[in-house]
């Protein structure tokens, strides 16, 4: 997600006028602001520290339900992000099963060398 809900601050009308969606498991505040950006409500990044959180919450943990869940939420809109989100589910689907067949020490090399490969 672009935006990190944790250092996200909502007009309280505005929250009011269109909550959480409790129905998703993981992705309701990417639903929320998803739903503000359709709607042409204005951001504004502000370069200053709001929050510090720890990396692998649940969007982590259980990536491949967060995902399906964007999915879900912006291919709605935009047809072709259901191409990309599904290749980002591929993707995530494979890793995990890669991680628990090879040692850790070989999948740890593996990750460092495609992620110099992205950068």
């Amino acid at each position: 997600m672009i935006i990190n809900h944790q250092s996200t601050f909502v007009k309280t009308i505005l929250a009011k006028s269109h909550p959480y969606d409790t129905r998703l498991t993981i992705a309701c505040d990417y639903e929320q602001l998803f739903t503000f950006y359709r709607e042409g409500k204005r951001f504004q990044h502000v370069d200053i520290f709001v929050a510090e959180f720890a990396a692998g919450g649940a969007s982590t943990a259980k990536k491949i339900v967060y995902l399906k869940e964007c999915k879900h939420i912006a291919s709605q809109y935009f047809p072709m992000a259901k191409k990309y989100y599904q290749k980002q589910i591929v993707y995530t689907y494979l890793i995990a099963k890669l991680g628990k067949i090879i040692p850790i020490s070989v999948f740890e090399w593996l990750m460092k060398w495609k992620n110099r490969m992205v950068d």
